[in-house]
């Protein structure tokens, strides 16, 4: 009787996942100062990926001295683009078998060292791929190589669609969108942790959708503001752009206050 319901557990789990994987061998130089661009075809898939089904992986495997050199940005059929890693990896090597998703443990590209091996959460957010396009036909992976005298290849990558997709945010907001990505640290009053940020604000009456070009993407430091505003549901946050030249930026030093949307507005504490 027992082997009978391991059994009957077993065909239910089999019965409703899916996974399935494309992949494209390519073996190609990347050329210093440029971009290469490979394409990789999708075929025999549904007509909409969203949160039932869609993009839950993406592999790279790119052989490179200096890792910090790559960029690399996943393009879909319908024209989505987000970024995977941005000249990340502080001087170490290669990415192998470099794995973007949301599975448990992953952390931030952007925090870690090269050489690159496991799971990684991408530069930006995966699951704005899963916005329910049609995933067959022509995906396109960028990598550039934004500096001279190191050749690097890229040797093959691959997509894997499932019935565990990444996770989809709310897309369209008439409030300007904050993403702050803290790579699973706590927030805490002092001291600033370091997190990474993305603004998206196309100005007073439009729309601001999660695909749009950013008016600000960089390192930041963020902590809790205020002595008894603290205690409120809805925190403020102080942050700081760490890095990168940022600090002309009209977001540079600013009070982030919560919305009760759960998305936040920054203004300006210079």
């Amino acid at each position: 009787m027992k082997r009978n319901v391991l059994l009957i557990i077993a065909l239910f789990v089999s019965l409703n996942s899916f996974a399935q994987t494309f992949g494209e061998s390519t073996n190609k130089t990347i050329p210093d100062v440029a971009t290469l661009q490979d394409t990789l075809t999708v075929s025999g898939l549904g007509t909409s990926i969203n949160s039932a089904f869609g993009i839950q992986d993406i592999m790279i495997n790119i052989s490179h001295p200096n890792a910090s050199e790559i960029s690399a940005w996943i393009i879909s059929p319908n024209g989505t683009i987000i970024e995977l890693t941005q000249n990340n990896g502080w001087g170490g090597a290669n990415y192998l078998n470099t794995h973007f998703n949301y599975i448990a443990g992953s952390s931030a590209i952007y925090l870690n060292t090269a050489p690159f091996n496991g799971n990684f959460q991408p530069q930006e957010w995966l699951g704005t791929l899963n916005n329910g396009q049609n995933p067959n036909g022509r995906w396109i992976l960028k990598v550039n190589d934004c500096c001279l005298y190191n050749i690097g290849s890229l040797l093959n990558w691959s997509i894997t669609f499932s019935t565990y997709p990444a996770p989809i945010m709310q897309d369209t907001t008439h409030l300007p969108i904050i993403e702050v990505f803290t790579n699973g640290k706590d927030i805490v009053d002092e001291p600033k942790i370091m997190a990474q940020m993305k603004i998206i604000d196309n100005g007073n009456g439009k729309l601001n959708h999660y695909s749009d070009t950013p008016v600000f993407k960089g390192i930041i430091g963020i902590e809790y503001r205020g002595s008894s505003s603290q205690s409120f549901p809805q925190k403020p946050f102080a942050v700081e752009t760490w890095g990168n030249g940022q600090t002309s930026n009209p977001y540079a030093h600013c009070i982030i206050y919560s919305m009760s949307n759960g998305r936040w507005w920054c203004i300006n504490d210079n």
